[in-house]
């Protein structure tokens, strides 16, 4: 939890003292590998850290309390342009109640009940997976720890039975061509079998609650920005693409109880250029034209995640996620932009 100065000190008063090892990972979030340290060694860097204590630190570990409750404004708008026709224009906005019903052990029970009528603007089909993640759920009871490092469904088999409802209205056809839609359909088997599973709800369909839980539990230093790798799948090259991303302390100021934490991911140039070659070399372009097209084709995804914490709880005040994606193929665009807002109403 983040106290006065943005660090708070437990010391456990125990003849073993277990403490902590924090690695980053390549998403950017904290792994724990537990050992065990000589208690008076212990006790030595306690009271060196009692004298200096290290105000460069901040931790986000939440003081969740039984019926905790909290409401939040969610909007979600998304446009797609294909060579700059827009083809979908959506917006969907909508009121979630979020209370910690139950504690065991170390793990929350919470629910996240929608306590307003959606209002939405729909234009448009989209790509399969975000006409599936459309769907809100009136309400979802999960089980999770103060490091999001566990997550498990407590109604996942309720929440599957709307699931196949919306999968079948996202099955419905789209085109008058039937051979089309039988494509369309055999392709779409495996990907809503996966959504039509616990894992496969969190994913598709509640992306605002990995969003919400995000940052729990991770440890950084306020005076350093840290660097990661990681790969993304692309479906058109049919190839991983590294995407260079990087997390930091934008404010800390207790004074206004408010702590804000940015991420930034973009896609490496030199990477996409290779696949792209790849790409084009398999396309049977003329040997004359692959120069020109490599040259008129670009591939790029560009996303910033804003959070703003409440210090003395832990909990979100304010997540703004934006992510631009942009296909350009030789004579052929593809453009789209995502955001997601989940905004504590006072």
């Amino acid at each position: 939890m983040v106290g006065s100065s943005c660090v708070k000190m437990k010391c456990l008063a125990q003849m073993t003292i277990l403490v902590m090892d924090v690695k980053t990972t390549l998403q950017g979030k904290n792994e724990y590998k537990m050992r065990l340290i000589n208690p008076i060694i212990f006790l030595l860097l306690t009271n060196s850290l009692l004298a200096h204590p290290d105000t460069s630190l901040v931790s986000i570990l939440p003081a969740w309390e039984l019926n905790d409750s909290w409401d939040y404004r969610i909007t979600k708008t998304k446009k797609e342009f294909t060579n700059d026709q827009l083809l979908v224009d959506d917006s969907i906005s909508y009121i979630i109640n979020y209370k910690l019903i139950d504690t065991a052990y170390s793990l929350y029970h919470i629910r996240w009940k929608r306590i307003s009528e959606l209002t939405q603007s729909l234009k448009g089909q989209g790509r399969l997976a975000y006409r599936l993640s459309l769907y809100q759920f009136p309400e979802v009871t999960y089980w999770s720890d103060a490091n999001s490092s566990y997550f498990e469904l407590s109604n996942w088999k309720e929440l599957v039975g709307q699931a196949k409802k919306h999968a079948k209205n996202v099955e419905k056809p789209v085109t008058s061509l039937e051979n089309q839609q039988n494509i369309i359909n055999e392709y779409s088997k495996p990907f809503i079998a996966y959504y039509l599973t616990p894992a496969g709800l969190k994913d598709i369909g509640l992306k605002e609650l990995q969003a919400f839980h995000y940052l729990s539990g991770v440890n950084l230093n306020k005076r350093e920005t840290i660097l990661f790798d990681t790969l993304i799948h692309n479906p058109l090259l049919n190839s991983p693409i590294r995407i260079h991303g990087k997390l930091y302390v934008k404010e800390c100021n207790p004074e206004s109880n408010t702590l804000v934490i940015v991420q930034e991911k973009n896609t490496d140039p030199e990477e996409v250029k290779k696949a792209l070659g790849k790409f084009l070399l398999s396309s049977n372009i003329p040997e004359a034209m692959l120069q020109i097209a490599l040259e008129k084709s670009d591939i790029s995804m560009n996303e910033v995640s804003h959070f703003e914490f409440l210090n003395d709880k832990g909990y979100p005040r304010l997540i703004e996620i934006s992510k631009e994606e942009v296909f350009q193929i030789y004579d052929q665009s593809k453009k789209s932009t995502e955001k997601l807002k989940i905004e504590l109403i006072q």
